[in-house]
């Protein structure tokens, strides 16, 4: 199972950088069905969402990665532009 998660997280990443947004929600949500408790695909989910405009809904994933690893910086950042984009108006945790 977990060569099978990294799989689909890289995958997702892949999907990601060629900016496939809904592949990348897919793979994630594969993932997570698997692992609720995956720092990486909450981060990637996040960043698909953001890149379709779905700001509130990253910010929910963020919310999830942060709640797992809150010193982890790749979150924190996603989450900077999200709260720049929404002007701040979902931003409390």
């Amino acid at each position: 199972m977990a060569d099978a998660n990294s799989a689909l997280l890289r995958a997702a990443e892949r999907a990601l950088q060629q900016q496939n947004y809904p592949e990348v929600v897919k793979c994630c949500k594969q993932v997570l069905k698997q692992d609720r408790r995956s720092y990486g695909a909450y981060v990637l989910l996040a960043k698909a969402l953001q890149g379709t405009h779905h700001f509130p809904q990253a910010l929910v994933a963020l919310r999830k990665a942060l709640e797992l690893d809150d010193s982890a910086l790749p979150a924190w950042l996603v989450r900077q532009t999200c709260c720049v984009a929404l002007r701040c108006r979902y931003c409390i945790l």
